[in-house]
């Protein structure tokens, strides 16, 4: 099942420098990461016969699996050059055109009624007065606690990131697959 098949008119994506024979393009577009996931699953499933001619969304992370397992191929944009390395495949098989900042969600209400402080950094939640008060994504369904540890990863080190996680996991109260899912915690 693919999230959202747009079909656009092939003129949209077509430069002056190739000719548009077909009359329309298929975009695979992943909007969360539910989404990302099936998009996922498609190229894979359709490495044999390929159903989309542009794929836009995604975590980064996907664009370079895809590109390791030879599902996709690259575009060198004439504007890549404009782009700093950190934010493209320098071979052209992904480039940025977002950030989302990892942050976290607190209900006041919630932190009064424990009396706990604000936490104001990732390490302020291994503190033992949010002990099973913390809702997570797991980061074997989800891309964005995925990078969440991934960042842990680069700016720790990945044995003082398996520590920090492990200092953090009696503090959380429930993993979940989608972001949907831990809603409801926060606003109880």
């Amino acid at each position: 099942m693919i999230a959202v098949l747009l079909v656009l008119p092939f003129a949209v994506f077509a430069t002056a420098e190739k000719e548009v024979t077909a009359d329309k393009v298929v975009v695979y577009a992943s909007v969360d990461e539910a989404n990302a996931k099936l998009i996922l699953d498609a190229f894979t499933a359709e490495s044999n016969n390929p159903q989309a001619d542009v794929w836009m969304g995604a975590p980064s992370e996907n664009h370079v699996l895809t590109k390791s397992e030879g599902l996709t191929v690259p575009y060198l944009s004439p504007s890549l050059s404009e782009l700093g390395d950190v934010f493209k495949d320098s071979e052209g098989y992904w480039r940025s055109f977002y950030m989302n900042p990892m942050a976290f969600a607190v209900n006041t209400e919630a932190l009064a009624k424990i009396s706990a402080p604000m936490p104001t950094s990732w390490d302020d939640l291994l503190k033992p007065v949010y002990n099973g008060h913390i809702q997570m994504l797991t980061p074997q369904a989800s891309e964005t606690a995925y990078n969440i540890v991934s960042s842990l990863v680069v700016t720790r080190g990945e044995d003082e990131a398996s520590k920090y996680m492990a200092k953090l996991n009696p503090n959380v109260q429930t993993y979940t697959s989608l972001p949907v899912q831990a809603l409801p915690g926060v606003w109880q």
